[in-house]
């Protein structure tokens, strides 16, 4: 078995848990995730795969902040920059941020107001993605 898209997973998963944890810094007056550590079992036989699929408990709140601060947060921490932008059926402007370097994306509820809310985000962005994806499984309806 080849061990490399193992190990290539492993870089991105750790990748990204240091751009979080850099973003949880960031955001110490917003509410803050649970954070969940993982410890091997006596086998010592844990794979990625196991970490991976425990994820934190989502937040109740969103996290925000003016429109110029979440656009640098994106930018610098996650290497991300705007990809696409729509409105819902309620009329709230979308956008998506996406970075092919670190493999994640990030959609962002602009408001008039100049405070920008990150709605949801995850992994597995690359060059082959599409924004329309992304918008269609992620916009929910009020």
């Amino acid at each position: 078995m080849n061990p490399i898209p193992f190990l290539a997973l492993a870089a991105v998963a750790s990748a990204y848990g240091v751009a979080t944890d850099r973003l949880n810094q960031k955001f110490d007056t917003m509410p803050q995730p649970v954070l969940t550590s993982y410890a091997a079992q006596a086998s010592g036989d844990l794979a990625v795969y196991d970490v991976l699929s425990h994820g934190a408990e989502p937040l109740e709140q969103p996290l925000c902040q003016g429109n110029l601060e979440l656009a640098a947060t994106l930018t610098n921490d996650f290497a991300e920059m705007p990809v696409a932008q729509t409105l819902t059926e309620d009329g709230l402007a979308m956008q998506l941020w996406s970075s092919t370097l670190m493999g994640t994306w990030t959609l962002v509820h602009k408001g008039d107001d100049g405070m920008s809310c990150i709605v949801s985000s995850g992994t597995g962005w690359t060059t082959q993605s599409s924004p329309e994806d992304v918008f269609d499984a992620e916009i929910l309806a009020s």
